[in-house]
């Protein structure tokens, strides 16, 4: 098992049933009468989790945008995944069958 406990091989999906505009660059979200606004590292994942890209394919892409470490990117990545699940925004989809 990796160091990730096997996490960096989930796929993330948006739900379909959550709404998102991006204004003067901030993502917000929004699910029945909630919402969030995301920072610029946070819409950046939000963005990614189109149900194709895996959690680390999705920190790999915020380590090299933002300048972090690749351990520190995946760490941050998968607490806020947790947290968008767990807000019923996102959630895990069928990793790709090669």
């Amino acid at each position: 098992m990796t160091a990730d406990g096997g996490r960096g091989d989930q796929v993330p999906r948006r739900l379909s049933i959550v709404r998102f505009r991006n204004q003067n660059g901030t993502i917000f979200v929004y699910r029945d009468e909630e919402g969030w606004e995301l920072s610029e590292v946070a819409g950046r994942i939000w963005r990614l989790c189109d149900g194709r890209r895996s959690v680390r394919e999705i920190a790999d892409s915020v380590a090299e945008q933002f300048e972090v470490e690749a351990e520190v990117a995946l760490a941050d990545t998968i607490e806020f995944l947790d947290d968008l699940h767990h807000d019923r925004l996102i959630e895990w989809a069928p990793a790709a069958q090669t």
